[in-house]
């Protein structure tokens, strides 16, 4: 009984946030929605560098998973809208295994700040979030394509 309701929390919880996203994109266009899962991100690791309590933790790291769910339908959009050839299938491959490296990579670099320094690690996830989100929105500046293209305004 007490599986079932964890279970429609949950349930409840996906479908919040799909609302969430969903309102983002089509009300506030892509760049304000990059944003918000950016900078939910660098609040979490920050939460995460400086709570020492288990309450907060959670938290952070909930709030960082959900940042990130919310923000792959847009990824993959934004991939799919900026390639324009006739080999598509593998220039989007490519994207995809330069994605996974530069994942790999920052995997072993959390890990060696992880075993000096907790804090450490999680104040670099910090320093990783805030430079993609702003990446990010200088991309969307430079390009003037962060912009729902349902209804075709920045």
């Amino acid at each position: 009984m007490v599986q079932d309701c964890y279970l429609w929390h949950l349930v409840f919880l996906r479908w919040s946030t799909t609302v969430i996203e969903q309102n983002l994109r089509n009300g506030r266009g892509v760049r304000a929605a990059g944003a918000v899962f950016g900078g939910a991100a660098v609040l979490s690791c920050l939460t995460l560098a400086i709570s020492g309590t288990a309450l907060p933790s959670v938290c952070g790291i909930l709030a960082l998973r959900v940042s990130n769910s919310l923000f792959q339908p847009l990824q993959a959009e934004m991939q799919n809208q900026q390639v324009h050839t006739e080999y598509r299938a593998t220039a989007l491959s490519i994207h995809a295994m330069l994605l996974d490296g530069i994942g790999a990579g920052t995997n072993l670099a959390f890990g060696v700040l992880a075993e000096r320094n907790l804090a450490a690690a999680f104040l670099f996830g910090v320093g990783i979030c805030g430079a993609g989100t702003g990446l990010f929105l200088k991309w969307c500046r430079n390009r003037n394509v962060c912009y729902d293209s349902r209804l075709n305004r920045p």
